[in-house]
């Protein structure tokens, strides 16, 4: 039977699905029923011998220390993710300038994880727990291999990106709204950094860094794995519970009560600098800036958007962000 293929990607894809096909052929048992490009460099493969992912990456390093950091997790006691495979530890896939990894496929359950409820919130957050408890262990070896993590540092460059903007931002959100949203910014990097210790001091952990809702995979069995450690770094895990905070407010209408009811956050919000970074709008200003890399103007069709997401429930954001800064004060 042959391997039914959907999805077109980078050039050169027709060579690169035909040299896949004789790698899976050689090294991995099954034959191939059906290759599917999911984004540009990720596939899914279903096998008669069963299913999974196929992902690139920039540098043979880079997909090394995704096998090695996954299998440690799991050598550690951290099974909510998936394992790589390398049959008989072969030279792994290469195409295009990648190097492509082989990645256990998770079944899904019918039920997608989602930040929208309350027990999917509490279940991410104890999957995030269980992470950090796991990395706080591992986290000494990795200090050659993988960045520190420096959250001022980053929305630092990214309030001077916005900033730079501001003549294009303000003319489509109006300079009443621009402004708002730049004092928003720069109070909460203030108070960040005057008292930074929070950011970068005491127990350190692998940080996940990316702890979006489509990270959180909820299997067949009911059970939520963290998946994608591309962006993982060196730090205390609060950074990881700050986005976290940052990533389900808008889908608890910025209560802070509600947040205040959080396991894993509702120890931080004693903390005056946690306070000062709920506050920085990093969602607004990382979206204005990826639509304006390297400074093009905008048209319509990019802008209207992210203008929507700005003001999807800006008064609600406002009465968050005013209470805590008269909760601070």
């Amino acid at each position: 039977m042959k391997a039914r293929i959907r999805g077109r990607g980078p050039q050169g894809d027709d060579e690169l699905t035909n040299r896949l096909l004789s790698y899976l052929k050689k090294y991995f048992p099954g034959n191939v029923r059906e290759i599917i490009q999911l984004r540009p460099t990720v596939y899914y493969v279903r096998t008669s011998a069963g299913e999974f992912i196929i992902k690139g990456y920039s540098s043979f390093n880079r997909l090394i220390l995704q096998e090695n950091f996954t299998e440690l997790l799991k050598t550690h006691g951290f099974r909510d993710t998936y394992s790589y495979l390398r049959p008989c530890r072969k030279e792994p896939f290469y195409a295009n300038g990648l190097y492509f990894g082989f990645i256990e496929y998770i079944p899904p359950h019918f039920k997608q994880f989602t930040f929208q409820t309350e027990s999917d919130r509490a279940e991410g957050l104890k999957v995030l727990k269980k992470f950090h408890h796991v990395t706080e262990k591992i986290a000494g070896a990795y200090n050659l291999s993988i960045p520190f993590a420096n959250q001022i540092g980053k929305w630092e460059e990214r309030f001077a990106r916005f900033s730079a903007n501001s003549h294009v931002i303000s003319s489509i959100l109006g300079a009443e709204i621009y402004d708002e949203i730049l004092g928003w910014a720069d109070w909460g990097l203030n108070g960040m950094k005057r008292r930074e210790a929070i950011f970068s001091k005491g127990t350190q952990a692998i940080l996940h860094g990316d702890v979006a809702h489509h990270n959180f995979l909820r299997s067949r069995n009911g059970r939520v794995n963290l998946i994608d450690f591309d962006l993982i770094s060196i730090g205390p895990p609060v950074l990881d519970y700050l986005q976290y905070a940052n990533r389900i407010l808008p889908f608890m209408g910025w209560s802070f009560g509600a947040l205040s009811e959080c396991d894993g956050i509702k120890d931080f919000l004693n903390e005056v600098a946690f306070l000062h970074a709920l506050v920085y709008p990093t969602d607004i200003l990382r979206e204005w800036n990826r639509i304006l890399k390297g400074g093009s103007l905008l048209d319509g069709m990019k802008a209207e958007p992210v203008k929507e997401m700005t003001m999807h429930r800006y008064s609600a954001r406002r009465k968050f962000i005013k209470s805590i800064q008269a909760m601070v004060k």
